[in-house]
């Protein structure tokens, strides 16, 4: 083999792994996923009467590369503290209740977009704070997003219960 035979050569397989250098390159810019987000983190307030504290958080899921709701994290803690220890701290994921202080257990469905804390955990007269995160994947989890909101009087609600006892006499 000459030198022009080999020059020939070593170019060819020079282009070729250029080639498919740029190609993968090229590939993975257009396949980069991009981060969701959470926005319009909302309270619905039960019927303190029948419940007690309690609250459902409900929140919009917005994915740029249009991939549906998978999993979602939710915690409720008292105003003034950092979510260190709240006494609601759900993880839907992977079809699976967990968390460090969660009521619910077995299967759930990480697509919905609304939570119930469950009854008897708040407590009345304090002011919470919910946060609430979703992802597609395991990789791309969007950044937590608070909203507050504050139990109802107890005093209020005695005052309510007295004045509906009152009706009835």
């Amino acid at each position: 083999m000459n030198f022009m035979n080999k020059s020939s050569m070593y170019l060819r397989i020079l282009f070729i792994m250029l080639f498919i250098f740029v190609s993968f390159w090229l590939l993975d810019l257009n396949t980069q996923a991009h981060q969701p987000t959470v926005s319009n983190v909302r309270i619905i307030e039960p019927n303190y009467c029948i419940s007690g504290p309690a609250a459902t958080v409900e929140w919009d899921y917005f994915d740029p590369d249009d991939h549906p709701q998978a999993s979602f994290h939710v915690q409720i803690d008292a105003e003034g503290s950092s979510f260190k220890n709240p006494p609601v701290d759900c993880k839907c994921s992977a079809g699976a209740w967990s968390g460090s202080s969660c009521v619910y257990s077995g299967s759930c469905d990480g697509s919905l977009k609304t939570f119930y804390s469950g009854a008897g955990i708040l407590l009345f007269n304090k002011t919470y704070k919910a946060r609430v995160r979703a992802s597609a994947s395991a990789v791309l989890v969007s950044d937590f997003l608070k909203h507050d909101f504050a139990s109802v009087d107890e005093s209020l609600l005695a005052n309510i219960l007295k004045s509906l006892g009152n009706l009835f006499r």
